[in-house]
């Protein structure tokens, strides 16, 4: 079962650990695998998501429901511990928040 939210307590940038695609794997199984790895190339170097991956990433509902896919469209849940637990908070939640960390290349560039 996965974890869940954990909304009143945000795990600081520093407290959280960059997980590989095997270990993305094995907590979220459920997730196709070229989405994990749709994601990993977005936070590790700024990779621009696609349709639903935008979507999601940008927090637009109607959006990611509209381009989601019937496998994909019942795991909104999961992306979203995922996201939650596992991204850097200033790679996610809005427009704004995506296009910066397009343009900053992702992780690639945090310690420039």
């Amino acid at each position: 079962m996965l974890e869940e939210f954990k909304i009143n307590k945000h795990k600081g940038e520093d407290d959280m650990k960059i997980l590989s695609l095997q270990e993305l794997e094995l907590k979220y199984p459920e997730i196709p695998d070229h989405m994990l790895m749709a994601l990993m190339q977005y936070r590790d170097v700024g990779r621009p998501g696609r349709g639903f991956l935008k979507a999601l990433l940008c927090n637009d509902l109607m959006g990611t429901l509209e381009r989601a896919d019937n496998v994909n469209v019942k795991l909104l849940r999961d992306y979203g511990i995922l996201l939650f637990n596992n991204m850097p908070r200033q790679c996610f939640g809005s427009p704004e928040r995506y296009s910066n960390w397009v343009q900053h290349r992702g992780l690639e560039n945090e310690s420039d």
